[in-house]
């Protein structure tokens, strides 16, 4: 039996581990590099973060801010409408009080402008009754002549 390795399969072999050593140091290589890499983007990975955190600092404040102003401004409007609501009732009860002479001052008033045009017609129905004797008059004489 001959256990010798074949010549190419030697030359394979020596030709993998030769590739395999070339690769190993290029992926160190780039492995350092990234390092690099990285520890360059630190300092501005944590100015972001002090930028985000300040950010976040002031949203805070504001929301603080405007929720104090909504519970100001509340308040106020609830004052405006309890006061708004004190006029109209204040307003009603007066319209209470003054709501029989109103009424009758309106059903007088009413009753006036209809005796007015009573009055008118009658006038009317006079002047018309005067002008028809006076139109018969005329008539009258203008045959005799």
């Amino acid at each position: 039996m001959n256990n010798t390795i074949p010549d190419w399969w030697l030359y394979l072999s020596g030709l993998f581990f030769v590739l395999n050593v070339v690769l190993f140091g290029a992926l160190i290589y780039l492995a350092i590099e990234l390092l690099k890499f990285q520890r360059s983007l630190q300092p501005k990975i944590t100015e972001l973060t002090d930028r985000v955190n300040n950010i976040s600092k002031n949203v805070e404040e504001i929301s603080t801010h405007l929720k104090e102003t909504v519970t100001d401004v509340s308040g106020k409007a609830k004052h405006v409408a309890g006061s708004a609501d004190t006029i109209a009732s204040i307003a009603s009860h007066q319209m209470e009080r003054f709501a029989p002479v109103i009424g009758g001052l309106m059903t007088a008033y009413k009753l006036f402008q209809a005796i007015a045009a009573y009055r008118h017609a009658a006038n009317e129905k006079k002047a018309y009754k005067a002008a028809q004797r006076t139109k018969s008059i005329d008539k009258g004489t203008s045959k005799r002549r």
